[in-house]
């Protein structure tokens, strides 16, 4: 009997066997039932354990799905960010081209409306693509290729019509290990192109600069011969004589190829320089009357300033130089007249300035010198070239091309900048900036005193007498000044480096009063030589030559007030009165030609 149903008869009928005997059918059906019931209950229960467990299955699947989900979320918000805040345009499309997705970038690159991305429309796109890009055929051809070969990978340049450079990259879109599509970014980089162009074009000047100065300095030796030959042949022909009219040619001819290594010089940045401090303002008027003259009545003349003295520290005829030269270029392209405007100001520049010549420039305050014409301005192809030596866009016979290569060097010299801006039919403007000095005192800078080959004062003529060490490695312009220096009496001792000038002058038993020394030779330099010297020689005055400028000089030391300094190609004259006024210094005279 069931148990409850046993528990529920001892409560109600106790235990009588006649009662339970009695009741036996009906306790048999009741205990069946109890018996179904536990059953079914049974069941029951464990229907409800399996249908739980599935229950709590699908709910963590459910879970795991919710957290994947959110988890994608969060990864194409990441992605999402990551392409709008990239520098590069980003368009990514499937393998029919059709257009899945882009960045802010790559419309605003391309001036693409929204509405055209959005439909997803490739060829319209591709349409709107071509009409800005200067090969719109090349870069057709490049898609049609990538489409037809999906794991290939490309890379190239694009032109834009307005001037823009683009990179290009292309790359498979790959979904478990199958090409679904395609990935394009493209990159800007015309700033950084155009400071490649401006590093290669500086450091083309410098060699370029480097070549010319170079090459001016050998050819300034040349002429110092030709020049001190052509000076003693003159003066050992009567007057009168035929041949003096081919000695005064060469003579002539020389003096026109001193000039032209000057220029040379001055592109090459190594031209000797008499620097003060002076307003830049000043030069520009002082030199008015002269531009009036220059450009004819049919130009007119503009003239801006500002209420600030802009000082500079330079030498006032190179800038005088360099102001004629470039009103000269402004009148030449207004043939037919127009109008020259001549800016001078002071201006201060930032680190991240975006006016011209910002990002080039480094901060700080300039006096600034534009000059800008009306006239056929220059095209672009050209416009990068216009400082190069011997670059001219003027015909046969108007130029040598090296005019605004000689000013680019004398600004180069000063630690100046300049640039162009031109366009064709609207003019061109130079813009020049020096660097700003901020003491107004006006005082002179030092600087070598320099005799050149114009020199004309030759002081009263000494008996000669003097004791002179001369130390030259090139044998010409080493006989030239042996000729001159016997000439005049003189006792010399002729070397062709520093090393023998010791020799000789450690053998020689007499004094010695001065030495005439190249700057730059082989082994001992000539201020090494001279210190040296002056060691043992107390009271030697020092005369220095050479075909290299203050600048080159400045990196070798510092020339004290016994040391006199000849710039070559220099001429026979401009040599006997610095001799002179070396010997006639040590003597006491201080008559004549001034000493260093």
């Amino acid at each position: 009997m069931h148990k409850l149903l046993a528990r529920q008869v001892r409560k109600f009928f106790g235990d009588d066997p006649k009662l339970l005997d009695t009741l036996a059918p009906f306790l048999a059906s009741v205990d069946a039932a109890y018996t179904e019931a536990d059953a079914d209950r049974a069941m029951v229960e464990r229907s409800l354990e399996v249908v739980s467990g599935e229950m709590a299955e699908r709910y963590a699947s459910l879970r795991d799905a919710i957290d994947r989900h959110q988890d994608a979320a969060h990864a194409v918000s990441a992605l999402e960010a990551t392409l709008e805040s990239t520098a590069d345009a980003i368009l990514v499309v499937n393998r029919e081209g059709q257009i899945l997705h882009w960045n802010t970038k790559f419309a605003e690159m391309w001036s693409l409306p929204q509405e055209l991305l959005e439909e997803g429309d490739s060829a319209a796109m591709i349409d709107a693509v071509l009409e800005q890009l200067v090969d719109p055929r090349g870069f057709r051809e490049t898609v049609r290729q990538l489409f037809a070969t999906p794991d290939l990978e490309s890379f190239d340049v694009l032109q834009f019509r307005d001037g823009r450079v683009v990179e290009r990259f292309s790359l498979p879109h790959r979904m478990e290990g199958r090409t679904v599509g395609r990935v394009w970014s493209f990159r800007d980089v015309t700033e950084r192109r155009q400071l490649e162009e401006r590093l290669r074009q500086s450091q083309k000047m410098e060699a370029v600069g480097l070549l010319a100065g170079g090459i001016a300095h050998d050819f300034n030796n040349l002429l110092t011969v030709i020049h001190g030959h052509t000076e003693l042949l003159e003066g050992a022909l009567e007057a009168g004589d035929p041949r003096l009219e081919h000695v005064n040619e060469i003579g002539a001819a020389a003096t026109r190829a001193t000039a032209l290594t000057r220029q040379l010089l001055a592109f090459g940045r190594k031209q000797v320089l008499q620097s003060v401090v002076f307003a830049l303002d000043d030069v520009v008027d002082n030199l008015a009357p002269m531009l009036r003259r220059l450009i004819g009545a049919d130009i007119a003349i503009v003239r801006q300033r500002d209420d600030v003295p802009g000082l500079v520290l330079a030498d006032r005829g190179q800038i005088e130089q360099v102001v004629l030269n470039l009103v000269i270029n402004a009148r030449d392209a207004m043939p037919d007249g127009g109008q020259l405007t001549i800016r001078t100001a002071t201006v201060t520049y930032g680190a991240d300035d975006d006016r011209p010549g910002g990002g080039i420039t480094p901060p700080g305050e300039y006096v600034l010198l534009a000059v800008a014409d009306t006239g056929i301005g220059i095209p672009s192809e050209i416009r990068d070239r216009v400082f190069e030596p011997f670059f001219t866009t003027k015909e046969l016979g108007k130029g040598t091309g090296l005019g605004l290569s000689t000013l680019y060097g004398i600004i180069k010299q000063l630690q100046g900048f300049i640039w162009l801006e031109s366009e064709v039919g609207r003019g061109s403007t130079f813009t020049i900036l020096l660097p700003r000095v901020p003491d107004p005192d006006g005082r002179q800078v030092p600087s070598l005193r320099a005799t050149t080959a114009t020199s004309t004062a030759v002081g009263s003529a000494d008996p000669g007498g003097g004791s002179i060490l001369v130390a030259e490695d090139e044998e010409s312009v080493r006989r030239v000044i042996e000729r001159v220096l016997r000439e005049d009496r003189h006792t010399l001792l002729l070397a062709s480096d520093g090393d023998e000038a010791l020799r000789l002058a450690a053998a020689h038993d007499g004094r010695i009063d001065l030495l005439i020394t190249d700057i730059v030779m082989p082994g001992v330099g000539g201020l090494h030589l001279s210190e040296e010297l002056r060691k043992a020689h107390p009271g030697l005055r020092v005369l220095l030559i050479s075909g290299y400028t203050e600048q080159e000089i400045g990196h070798h030391g510092v020339l004290d007030a016994g040391v006199a300094f000849l710039h070559k190609p220099f001429s026979v004259g401009a040599l006997r009165a610095a001799v002179r006024a070396a010997l006639r210094a040590i003597r006491g005279n201080t008559d004549g030609v001034a000493t260093s």
